[in-house]
């Protein structure tokens, strides 16, 4: 995985200040997905949204994107 930090203007208070660049949270992202596969990521709210899921899902959550594989557990699955 690969990460990426965004930085955002902040704005200015007087004519005088100058623009300072504050640094975003860092986001993580699987470096083997295609923009077009982030863009359609499968974004997870809470845990129940991980029961539906399956592997080569493309998911995006806890700042990160990537590919639901035979690693990942769903909710359902982990409360046993």
């Amino acid at each position: 995985m690969i990460s990426c930090t965004r930085p955002y203007q902040s704005e200015a208070t007087s004519s005088t200040e100058i623009s300072a660049f504050k640094i975003m949270p860092s986001i993580s992202i699987d470096p083997t997905l295609t923009d077009a596969e982030v863009a359609r990521a499968i974004h997870i709210h809470q845990p129940s949204d991980t029961n539906h899921l399956r592997h080569g899902d493309v998911v995006e959550s806890w700042d990160f994107t990537f590919r639901w594989d035979e690693d990942c557990k769903p909710a359902d699955e982990l409360e046993e």
